[in-house]
């Protein structure tokens, strides 16, 4: 059964075990996963069975704006709808506008975000680093 809810101190290690899984979601420091109060960040794990096996990250520093700052589903666990639905929850969770970078490389994200209802809206030339990439 997926669960979706809000990430735990307790859940950073696994946080942590998923990002060294998936290159492609960039990098982030503990403490940057690790919940904190006061925070601008939202925070969601995607549980199976009990199990972490996704999360989102997102800045949510206005009160009409935010940016999903990472998205990440450990490989073993992916087309399960762990994604879709840390998307959906986090949408659902928000007024106003709601933006993101992909990279360009990664039709699989891109897919993802169109069914979720985002658009492309511009692009930044090598945005990415390890290795350049434009998003």
């Amino acid at each position: 059964m997926l669960i979706v809810r809000d990430a735990r101190y307790r859940d950073t290690a696994a946080m942590m075990r998923i990002l060294s899984l998936c290159p492609e979601a960039g990098r982030w420091r503990r403490k940057d996963l690790q919940p904190a109060a006061p925070t601008t960040k939202a925070r969601l794990v995607a549980e199976i069975d009990g199990r972490v096996v996704g999360f989102l990250l997102a800045e949510c520093a206005l009160q009409d704006e935010a940016e999903i700052l990472t998205l990440a589903v450990e490989p073993a666990a992916r087309r399960q709808g762990a994604a879709r639905t840390l998307v959906y929850v986090f949408l659902q969770c928000r007024e106003g506008e709601v933006f993101l970078e992909v990279r360009r490389s990664n039709i699989a994200a891109q897919r993802l975000y169109e069914a979720c209802g985002f658009r492309v809206c511009g692009s930044r030339p090598a945005y990415y680093q390890a290795p350049p990439e434009d998003a």
